[in-house]
């Protein structure tokens, strides 16, 4: 279906064709985002600033990260429509399963790529609708079931939650939102004073 010299824009070309119904859908955003919209957005970030990260690189290609990027949130759709956005993880998850083998994602790839959604509470942790201790214990637990390091595993999924939560910027080219969480610069984004005291003890504590 796809090969491993692949663009964003090719691998999300290429699975609008495969579900085309779930992304032109609205995703139960106050911005009005499709799916579509959103998901290019955070292809988007991913490539302006972490495509070339070894951190990434020695756990998972580049182009696999790229291609669960484009299906993290497939399911979200018909969540939205069933009155469960608060489940998406759990409509998301059964079609990972089923495609990313399709595509050409390994199945320690696999594994980690669901885990990731599994573990995508960083978000609730800022937020404080989750504790530190809770969000440890969730990160270690989905780390352990798949043979990583715990910090190994957070440093994924906070790759995650920045480029996804960093598609609802001015920077990633939508409207301005969750703006305030992060510092943008040409080369880099990271965390803003609001939120680094919580990411550094998320990462210390680890």
């Amino acid at each position: 279906m796809m090969n491993n010299a692949i663009t964003s824009e090719e691998i999300l070309t290429a699975l609008k064709n495969v579900f085309p119904n779930e992304y032109v859908s609205g995703i139960g955003v106050f911005e009005g985002y499709t799916l579509e919209q959103h998901t290019r957005m955070v292809m988007k970030q991913f490539d302006k600033y972490f495509a070339t990260d070894p951190n990434i690189q020695y756990f998972v290609s580049i182009v696999s990260f790229r291609k669960f990027l484009a299906l993290h949130d497939i399911g979200k759709p018909a969540a939205v429509n069933a009155g469960e956005k608060s489940r998406q993880h759990e409509y998301t998850i059964p079609i990972l399963k089923d495609i990313l083998p399709k595509i050409g994602v390994t199945t320690r790839e696999a594994k980690i790529f669901i885990a990731l959604i599994h573990s995508d509470e960083v978000g609730a942790y800022l937020q404080s609708k989750m504790s530190l201790k809770q969000l440890i214990t969730l990160l270690r637990d989905d780390a352990d079931s798949i043979g990583m390091a715990p910090l190994s595993f957070t440093t994924l999924e906070l790759t995650l939650y920045m480029v996804d939560a960093g598609s609802y910027t001015e920077d990633a080219g939508g409207m301005r939102s969750l703006d305030y969480l992060f510092v943008f610069r040409p080369s880099f984004m990271m965390f803003s004073e609001v939120v680094n005291d919580k990411i550094l003890a998320l990462i210390r504590t680890i």
